[in-house]
This record gives C-alpha cells, sequence and structure tokens, in this order.
C-alpha cells in the first residue's frame, strides 16, 4: 500500500501535501471500521467498498483543498 501512495504522489494521481503515513493510517483505520461495521452488522458487506471509496477518494484526490494543518 505504501508504495501504491508513493506512486500515485509521484504521477499525480494523489495528493502531495499529505505524508504517506498518513494516509497509511487514514486507510487502515477506515478499513477497520467499515469491517467492524460488516461484522455487527451495521453495514451490508455488499455495501462496505462503496463508504470506503466515498470516503478516500475525495480525501486523497489531488483536486481536494489543500490548506494548512490547523
Amino acid at each position: 500500500m505504501r508504495n501504491l501512495l508513493i506512486r500515485g504522489q509521484r504521477e499525480g494521481t494523489f495528493r502531495d501535501d499529505l505524508p504517506v503515513t498518513w494516509m497509511l493510517t487514514t486507510t487502515h483505520v477506515l478499513m477497520n471500521g467499515a469491517a467492524e461495521e460488516v461484522r455487527t452488522g451495521r453495514v451490508d458487506a455488499r455495501e462496505a467498498p462503496v463508504l470506503i471509496d466515498a470516503i478516500l477518494t475525495p480525501a486523497f484526490d489531488t483536486t481536494a483543498p489543500k490548506g494548512e494543518p490547523q
């Protein structure tokens, strides 16, 4: 995953103003949360990938607004 994110940043697909470690952590936490939601029955397993994509795509997309960390 790290190499994918590094390559995506290098190629301009992923934001380069975020540390790769932050992007990895965000992905890991979101996927674990989605797995827990599926496990408890709050989210259908077929819906989880759509929900993950709905969060990660805009978060990592190069068109996302860039700002200074608070």
